[in-house]
């Protein structure tokens, strides 16, 4: 990613990540997709109190429906943990294909499947039914957890290029598997009866035994290939932006990029070292498209 990119963000939840993508890595603008109103609303207050470089524009919207929902086209978009949440991938990712500019990367971290470890016999087949249970119980279609070949397969078929994945299998899953066992230690009994620490027991429960299922974590990236002529001029736009961009970097901010990079996800981090390009202007919401009404005023609406 570099300075001056234009940035979705899809399924955004409670917007955590919005003011990263502005204050460490410097984008011009950027834009969070959330279906649901209180999360939307909370992505909202958080893009306005972050004080970023740039606007933060959060809208209430189904990124499923992301052909339908957004007119123009960004440099950057990106998915953080929350894809599986977002149905079938194949026509997901050719929308995201058509909204992006040439040269452009969308960069998402996805619930993976190896099949190989399933391994043969009456305690495979327990595990796969688990799976298929877990999967129901949170939401997810088991029919979408495939390998990594099979995803970037989907990737390369919907038109992107220099097509990519990282595993995080263990900094993720076994580190909130580890993060959950640590919490239950230190919070007492009324804690744990508590709702949303029901919740986390139990997704840790079925991670662990998705995990003895092959289930995996994966960060693909893949770009929309340049015309020969746009790769020029981004190649000439780069050497006289060069010593401008590095003193920009290095500048005041850097102290304070170094923090919130530290504590970013290891998905966020494994992201930043792909490197990304240009921007061309500022997409948004088609105009006449429905929805999903937001929980906060008029008045503290950033999209209002």
């Amino acid at each position: 990613m570099r300075a001056g990119d234009s940035v979705l963000s899809l399924a955004c939840g409670a917007g955590e990540e919005l003011p990263l993508w502005a204050e460490a890595f410097g984008a011009a603008t950027v834009m969070g997709l959330e279906r649901a109103p209180a999360l939307a609303a909370q992505a909202r207050q958080r893009g306005e109190a972050a004080q970023a470089s740039c606007d933060i524009e959060v809208h209430c919207a189904d990124a499923s429906r992301l052909a339908q929902l957004i007119g123009g086209r960004f440099d950057r978009i990106v998915c953080v943990d929350a894809l599986y949440h977002l149905g079938a991938r194949a026509p997901l990712l050719r929308a995201a294909r058509t909204r992006l500019f040439a040269g452009g990367a969308f960069a998402f971290t996805d619930l993976v499947l190896d099949g190989g470890k399933h391994g043969a016999g009456e305690g495979a087949a327990l595990r796969r039914a688990a799976l298929r249970v877990g999967a129901g119980l949170t939401g997810i279609a088991a029919a979408e957890l495939r390998s990594t070949e099979d995803g970037l397969a989907l990737l390369r078929d919907a038109g992107f290029d220099q097509v990519q994945v990282q595993r995080l299998d263990e900094a993720v899953l076994d580190g909130f598997c580890s993060f959950a066992q640590r919490q239950a230690r230190r919070i007492g009994l009324a804690a744990r009866l508590s709702a949303g620490w029901r919740r986390v027991a139990l997704t840790a429960a079925l991670v662990r035994a998705g995990r003895a299922a092959g289930l995996g974590y994966a960060l693909y990236s893949g770009r929309v290939k340049a015309a020969p002529e746009e790769t020029e001029e981004t190649e000439e736009r780069e050497e006289g932006e060069e010593g401008e961009e590095r003193e920009e970097r290095n500048g005041p901010r850097e102290a304070h990029s170094t923090e919130i990079a530290r504590r970013a996800s290891p998905a966020l981090l494994a992201a930043k070292k792909g490197g990304f390009g240009a921007s061309r202007g500022r997409p948004g919401m088609r105009s006449g498209e429905p929805s999903v009404p937001s929980t906060t005023p008029p008045a503290a609406s950033s999209t209002a």
